[in-house]
């Protein structure tokens, strides 16, 4: 996801990019997760999409595809959707600024956040 963050601050249309800060800018914090997993799925897919490399948009959205399976089961105990798409916004400021080594180092902690919370959620005891 960080190359294709990276490759998207290249190759990204403004039209593009303004489309995405408009679905981004009409969330509400109260909004219901299902509908916060349809956007960041859409953000996901509009990453892949910037990148303009074909494989590499296939290859992550298989991995989306999955995560979303997993996603769906355990919905209800994720926590901290609206983070996530925060930080979705900032990779999306850092495309709009053309600044790759942002896009690269916010797409990255954005997997991290991620990952630690798919953890906790997943393998808690509760």
């Amino acid at each position: 996801e960080a190359l294709a963050a990276v490759r998207a601050t290249r190759f990204a249309e403004v039209a593009d990019i303004e489309a995405m800060d408009a679905l981004l800018k009409g969330i509400s914090r109260d909004e219901d997760k299902k509908v916060l997993l349809d956007i960041d799925a859409q953000f996901h897919r509009f990453l892949y999409r910037c990148s303009r490399n074909p494989y590499l948009e296939s290859t992550l959205s298989q991995y989306l595809n999955l995560s979303m399976r997993i996603l769906h089961l355990v919905l209800d105990r994720v926590p901290n959707l609206p983070i996530h798409l925060a930080e979705q916004k900032e990779i999306l400021e850092a495309i709009r600024e053309r600044d790759a080594e942002k896009a690269e180092a916010t797409a990255k902690q954005h997997l991290v956040t991620f990952e630690n919370e798919m953890n906790a959620v997943l393998f808690s005891r509760d």
